[in-house]
């Protein structure tokens, strides 16, 4: 057996460490998870990812989505970093961190 984590695995763990985020109840438990694993297929590192989950742009994310509190998943964060005039989830990630944002 392989100890190299799947990107499925590696998001699990990663929605597990940022579940005490601002915004993480807005989601759902599956949700989260695919917030993580988005943030990670659109080649963020672990820690751009987290510092997106943990970020104000997880609750604006909720408030352009139509769907009531508690019930938004990672197409709701895809669609608004979609918005963000042509920076890519890893320029935002590492801007956050760069900026202590």
């Amino acid at each position: 057996m392989s100890d190299k984590l799947t990107i499925k695995q590696r998001a699990d763990a990663l929605a597990e460490r940022a579940a005490d985020a601002y915004s993480a109840d807005n989601y759902t438990e599956a949700g989260w998870r695919g917030c993580a694993l988005m943030l990670l297929k659109r080649g963020c590192d672990e820690q751009e990812a987290e510092e997106i989950l943990r970020s104000k742009y997880t609750r604006w994310a909720c408030d352009h989505s139509a769907k009531p509190y508690g019930r938004n998943n990672g197409n709701d964060l895809a669609r608004y970093l979609d918005l963000q005039e042509g920076r890519t989830a890893k320029q935002i990630g590492r801007s956050l961190i760069e900026t202590g944002n």
